[in-house]
């Protein structure tokens, strides 16, 4: 009875060790394919596009407005 403890502790500590390592691999495998939707470029990632304004549209679709903040970091 003790040894079969001793070895079902032994596996729970493995799947607990191996699951998030799985988990890992399988999760960059799928986005290195598209999975979640095509990985920007490198260009795309050092000049990012931040359009951050809030647009404001009548009824017939006629932009009326763009209202923003700006705030500067130090």
């Amino acid at each position: 009875m003790k040894r079969k403890f001793i070895l079902w502790t032994i596996r729970l500590f493995w799947i607990g060790i191996l699951s998030p390592i799985l988990v890992i691999i399988v999760g960059v495998c799928f986005a290195s394919i598209g999975w979640f939707g095509p990985l920007p470029s490198f260009e795309e990632l050092e000049n990012p596009k931040q359009n951050l304004a809030t647009e404001i549209y009548a009824s017939d679709g006629v932009l009326l407005g763009k209202f923003f903040m700006k705030i500067e970091c130090l």
